[in-house]
């Protein structure tokens, strides 16, 4: 007959012997999962540096395309405000002072003097007898945005000139 007082040792033994293997066995699995989830941060990484990347492209444009607007405006406004008609070198004075400030006095300028990126336009319309409507399209190409060609803006704008 075994006595139970020489099995409890053995069994003592074995569990432990148990307990050690299934320690390695866990630190084997936790180190495998380390791995595993440096990979999947990797890849959640690269996804949402791209959607930052995208988000500030965006935002980039609508900044310039902003720009552009008010500049347009700005030289519409200008055009319609010229009550003198002899006075046109003034008035083209006033065009090319606001055009050069969107280049060189905003934070991320429109770059104005490359014709091949910037054109500006302007029509006189007759409208009525006591009207006059002036139309502003402005296109800037340029702005690019990674993996794309770049934007081609065209913004236009109108004012209205009242002859008296």
């Amino acid at each position: 007959m075994i006595r139970l007082a020489t099995i409890k040792p053995l069994l003592k033994e074995q569990g432990s012997y148990m307990a050690t293997n299934s320690r390695k066995i866990n630190m084997f699995l936790n180190h495998r999962q380390e791995g595993q989830s440096i990979i999947e941060t990797a890849f959640l990484l690269t996804i949402v540096l791209l959607v930052i990347i995208v988000f500030i492209s965006l935002g980039s444009a609508y900044y310039y395309r902003t720009n552009l607007h008010y500049m347009t405006a700005n030289v519409s406004r200008i055009l319609s405000l010229s009550e003198l008609e002899d006075d046109a070198g003034q008035t083209q004075q006033d065009i090319n002072d606001t055009i050069s400030f969107y280049e060189t006095d905003i934070l991320f300028p429109i770059h104005t003097s490359d014709p091949e990126r910037f054109t500006i336009s302007w029509e006189e319309e007759p409208f009525d007898l006591m009207y006059t409507i002036y139309s502003v399209q402005a296109e800037y190409i340029g702005l690019s945005i990674p993996f794309l060609d770049p934007i081609d803006m065209v913004v236009r704008s109108f004012a209205l000139k009242v002859e008296e």
